[in-house]
C-alpha cells in the first residue's frame, strides 16, 4: 500500500518556499521536515477518516 502524497496547503505556501529555501542554501533542514512530516500526518489522517 502506497501512502497518500503530503499535501501543502495554499495556507503554508511561504512557509514551505521559505524553509525549502533554507534548506537548499546550506541552513538546517528542521523547518522543512517538520512542515513536511505535518503535512504528511495530516493528508494520512484525511486518506484514513475516508475509508471509515
Amino acid at each position: 500500500m502506497a501512502t497518500p502524497p503530503a499535501i501543502i496547503l495554499e495556507t503554508q505556501r511561504m512557509d514551505y518556499l521559505q524553509a525549502l529555501e533554507k534548506a537548499q542554501m546550506g541552513g538546517t533542514m528542521d523547518d522543512f521536515l517538520h512542515l513536511i512530516c505535518k503535512a504528511a500526518e495530516r493528508s494520512l489522517d484525511l486518506y484514513l477518516n475516508e475509508g471509515s
